[in-house]
């Protein structure tokens, strides 16, 4: 696990087209489950990133303990701050503490079969190039009773 700057990057993700997206409302008194549904589309996930884009209020909640899980210097901001997780258990902790705060974010893991943009006001929408990279995630999400909402992301 660690942190890094990548200027540009939140810059080019917002100039790619995305084709394909599906927007669910992120369930914060149920956010383990709905992270473990996700994980479950991404059965081969070797990486994840996730770029801050904004960071409304100061993280409280799952972000403080899993930064002192990992000895990661307390840093919310920067020029496109990037946490990097190695493995499956890694993006799992990693997507579940960056829900639980009031953050704006891209992930995108590795291999990229779709990114993922939270916002604050508790948004999750996947992103994809074909409408096959987004099937698996909203089955799962959906057999598993989570809300879609209409809603088309502006990146």
């Amino acid at each position: 696990m660690r942190i890094l700057e990548s200027p540009r990057t939140l810059q080019r993700y917002r100039r790619t087209a995305w084709e394909f997206q599906q927007t669910f409302q992120t369930p914060r008194k149920d956010l383990a489950r709905f992270v473990d549904v996700i994980m479950s589309a991404l059965p081969a996930i070797e990486m994840a990133q996730a770029v801050f884009d904004q960071v409304v209020f100061e993280p409280r909640y799952g972000l403080l303990p899993f930064y002192a899980k990992y000895s990661l210097p307390e840093k919310w901001c920067g020029d496109d701050l990037i946490i990097e997780a190695q493995g499956a258990t890694e993006a799992r902790e990693l997507l579940q503490a960056v829900l639980s705060e009031w953050i704006d974010f891209l992930v995108v893991p590795t291999p990229k079969q779709f990114v993922i943009y939270a916002d604050h006001d508790e948004y999750i929408t996947f992103l994809a190039h074909r409408k096959g990279q987004l099937s698996g995630v909203v089955t799962a999400l959906t057999a598993a009773k989570f809300r879609a909402v209409e809603y088309v992301r502006k990146l």
